[in-house]
This record gives structure tokens, sequence and C-alpha cells, in this order.
């Protein structure tokens, strides 16, 4: 009874001012060298879910519900054996919160700790407009006709065919290299190297590229040389 006395009484005490802020994203504690809460993962399902400092990684908490209120967002965990964590989360400046922790014991003294996080921004994919399938603008070419560019994790893989008769020959799929703004692919067949190189043209407002250009080169390592040739490739809807 005495537990849920100071429970009922923190929660109170944590709800008393007022902000508006989103906090639906992954906050990071911003000491990397914390030896309690580590992260917090606030959802827009009135969910949030809190990790600790472990040996090897970070344990999990659980997730719990929150409470919005005028402070921020309140919330609850039972932990086994010695008691609740309670947990209020402010906004602050920028892409910064702070998290005062109050620790509720059975049978020792409460601990308060004040922990400040930032939020976990993802840097935007650059090379996810290269996914898809895309056609040759040009039906009647005698070299490259199709390309389908796939992404699993941080590898690109490209698979690429050319004119044949009576179908178009699968010439197999190559992992890409990203350089700068563009992928690079390149592989031997027969024993003569052969080169890609994809870049992006003509984005449409929500930066997805419209057209893709590929440079296509064959080094002979002969009296023949070295051939270039450049197609446009349309994205297949």
């Amino acid at each position: 009874m005495k537990l849920i006395f100071k429970i009922i009484t923190t929660m109170i005490l944590f709800s008393i001012s007022t902000y508006a802020f989103n906090y639906n994203s992954t906050w990071i504690n911003e000491d990397p060298n914390n030896r309690g809460i580590t992260k917090l993962v606030v959802n827009s399902n009135g969910t949030i879910r809190a990790f600790g400092a472990c040996n090897s990684r970070d344990c999990e908490w659980g997730t719990t519900s929150y409470t919005r209120t005028s402070n921020g967002l309140l919330s609850s965990w039972k932990q086994r054996g010695f008691g609740h964590k309670v947990i209020l989360l402010e906004s602050l400046r920028g892409d910064r919160a702070k998290a005062t922790i109050k620790y509720l014991y059975n049978s020792r003294r409460d601990i308060t700790k004040v922990v400040y996080f930032k939020r976990s921004i993802r840097k935007p994919d650059r090379f996810r407009h290269f996914v898809g399938d895309w056609v040759n603008e040009d039906r009647l070419t005698r070299g490259l006709t199709r390309l389908h560019i796939g992404k699993s994790g941080h590898r690109i893989v490209v698979r690429a065919w050319a004119s044949c008769r009576p179908r178009d020959c699968d010439w197999g799929r190559f992992d890409a290299i990203k350089t700068g703004q563009k992928l690079r692919v390149k592989w031997r067949e027969n024993g003569i190297r052969r080169e890609m190189i994809l870049s992006g043209v003509d984005r449409d407002r929500s930066g997805r590229f419209q057209t893709l250009k590929v440079k296509f080169t064959t080094f002979y390592n002969n009296e023949r040389g070295n051939r270039s040739r450049v197609y446009y490739f349309y994205k297949q809807r």
C-alpha cells in the first residue's frame, strides 16, 4: 500500500506544467558511458519501450503505455523483486529531451535520476530511388534492354538483360558499389571486363528519378581498345 501511494504521488507531482511536442521517435542517452537507461522508443500508438545498460548489449525493460500529461509523457514499469520505475519524459529545445527517473523501492530508499536524451535522426537513403525495374527507352537497342535493381540491407544488387533472340539474355546479378551519388557495377565475362555506371536524372518533386542514365563500358585489352555507350532507362510502373 505504501508503494502504491508513492507511485500515485510521484505521478501527480510529475504532471504540473505545459508544453506541446512530438515525442514519437527513438531517444538515445547523450552519455555513451551511462550505466542506467540507454534508449527510449516512443510510438504513436501510446506505448513507450525502454532499454537499460547491460554487459554485452542493452537489456530491454519492456513496453508499457504512457500518459500524455501537461508536462510530458509519463510511464511506469514494475520491476520484479524491488519495485517500480517511473519516468517523466520532457521536451527541451531542439531534438533533446529530459527524463526524470524515479526508482521506487520496496525495502530501501528511493532514488531520483535526471538523464538527457537526443533524438535519433536517420539519414535519408540516397540510393533508394535506384530500386525498381528499368526499361531501355530505345526498344530497338542491340545492347542493354532491362535492369532490375534491388536492395537488401546495405547491399544493392543489379540484374541486367541484353538484347538476344528470341528473348533477352540474362547477364546475371552483380553487387553494386556506391560511389558518391552513383552506382558502379563491375564484372568479367569470358575474360572481358565490363562496367556500368548508373546515375539518376530528371527527378520529380518527391525526389524520385524519372530517368536512369547508364554508361556501359567494355574493356577489350587489345587493339580494339575500350568501347562505351550511354543508355537511358525509364522506370516500369
